[in-house]
């Protein structure tokens, strides 16, 4: 479920996370002379930190089970294998669309993308090199956490959070290493994150906490916590670097909140289709689409 949630973050923030929308949406609602969605959008940067702290979590909880490795990298290629198939598919369709010059492009670019060494279709797939890295060195890492103290790992990651935003944000360079350690560096931080979690139990506790609370009180704390980010991180601070708390927020209430069946089956159906959801959905609003939409337009008017 955190994964569908966290998947829909990442749509809404790629709609609707932009002051420059005459051409793009017609917003209904406003406060503040912001559009209401860009408040939602802007939010909903946690998108990155809801998968690594999933896969940190996840990890740490499969880690001491045999096989763990070799089970990580099958799931590895099963996540690339979708990719690859989604790389040619979209290839075929662009060339259908007229755009073969946009992708595939020529045999370098393709060749390049589908092996992570470049990212030049869809901004979203940055993410994939990063996350293949965390897999690969998976072990290093979740040996590291069970092996230091909860605190000292956190604070390594973090420092090494600093680095990479400041990389990532604000050096200009075309060095390849420098490119990928920026939003590398951030990730691992969330991952690390999602581990030491789970290794502190901090879920139960958190539950445990909770419950002791009157609904009222439940209530209460949810409508600041929701009001308060939804203003702060659009006004106050809008910057990336501290999206990992308002993440950790938005993921404690969903996880603390009891949900309807209902509900829980339509994010758990999300989050099953949460890898194609992601690698496919820039391609919707963004060039390839885009322009397919704008031939159909100009096909109705004339």
């Amino acid at each position: 479920m955190l994964q569908g949630l966290s998947v829909l973050a990442m749509v809404l923030l790629h709609l609707f996370c932009t002051y420059d929308y005459a051409d793009k949406y017609t917003p209904i609602l406003y406060f503040g002379g912001v559009p209401l969605c860009f408040y939602i959008a802007q939010l909903s940067d946690f998108c990155v930190f809801g998968f690594a702290f999933c896969s940190g979590y996840g990890h740490m909880v499969n880690y001491c089970k045999e096989g763990f490795y070799k089970s990580r990298l099958k799931g590895l290629l099963a996540v690339l294998c979708d990719y690859w198939v989604i790389l040619c598919v979209f290839s075929l369709i662009s060339i259908a669309a007229g755009q073969p010059e946009f992708m595939p492009g020529n045999l370098q670019k393709f060749l390049l993308s589908a092996l992570l060494v470049e990212i030049g279709y869809n901004g979203a797939w940055w993410y994939l090199f990063t996350y293949a890295v965390l897999v690969v060195i998976s072990p290093v890492l979740l040996k590291a956490v069970e092996k230091h103290h909860p605190l000292t790992v956190l604070f390594f990651g973090f420092a090494v959070y600093c680095a990479a935003y400041y990389v990532r944000f604000r050096v200009v360079t075309d060095n390849w290493l420098l490119i990928k350690f920026g939003p590398f560096g951030m990730t691992l931080f969330e991952y690390l994150v999602g581990a030491v979690c789970y290794k502190i139990g901090f879920v139960t506790w958190l539950r445990k906490c909770w419950a002791k609370l009157s609904k009222m009180i439940q209530w209460m704390l949810t409508v600041f916590f929701v009001l308060a980010m939804l203003y702060g991180r659009t006004k106050i601070v809008p910057s990336l670097f501290v999206a990992p708390v308002t993440g950790a927020v938005i993921m404690a209430l969903f996880v603390l909140w009891k949900k309807p069946k209902w509900f829980e089956d339509a994010f758990l159906f999300v989050g099953k289709h949460s890898t194609n959801i992601w690698l496919t959905h820039m391609f919707f609003y963004m060039v390839l689409f885009a322009f397919c939409a704008l031939l159909i337009e100009n096909g109705k008017s004339e």
